[in-house]
């Protein structure tokens, strides 16, 4: 049996393959890791390998699944219930088509473009060389982005010329 749990009750999915719904309780999301909750009595946790692993799942299992993902430029997002991997969910942005021009016009003007992105290395490097990106800094958490600009834009030199954008499309 397939299950879907969905906090904000949005099914959509789960109604059009007919999953049976779990409601999720004691739901919590945690910046840049990933959500927890129970369910049926069980803890539910989906989000980063980090997140997992600092709460004790074994992940050993997942090792090949998340290197094919991550160097295809995908997300690997794992989920384990009651202490135990059971799968992942494999997810990619689209890049914007023309963000390989928007990099190669940024660098043209001098500017040194840097991605700052809270995805595992070898997903941000896969991305990166697909719209020509060279500096790339990963898993860095949503809290620290801010922080991590103001060090790069400090050095001086030419890091003072600085342009934000996104590359990817919103889903």
């Amino acid at each position: 049996m397939r299950v879907a749990l969905d906090r904000l009750g949005q099914f959509t999915r789960a109604d059009e393959e007919d999953l049976e719904r779990r409601p999720a309780e004691q739901f919590d999301a945690i910046a840049g890791g990933g959500v927890e909750a129970v369910v049926d009595g069980r803890p539910v946790l989906v989000g980063t390998s980090r997140l997992l692993g600092d709460r004790g799942v074994a992940l050993e299992d997942a090792a090949q699944v998340l290197a094919r993902e991550e160097a295809r430029g995908r997300t690997a997002v794992l989920v384990a219930v009651g202490g135990t991997l059971a799968g992942t969910l494999s997810m990619a942005d689209t890049v914007k088509p023309d963000a390989r021009q928007a990099v190669a016009e940024l660098e043209a003007l001098g500017m040194h473009v840097v991605m700052l992105t809270g995805d595992a290395e070898r997903t941000a490097r896969a991305v990166a060389a697909e719209v020509g990106i060279q500096d790339v800094r990963a898993r860095v958490r949503p809290g620290e982005k801010a922080d991590r600009v103001r060090e790069l834009q400090r050095g001086g030199g030419a890091w003072r010329s600085w342009a934000t954008a996104s590359t990817t499309r919103p889903p």
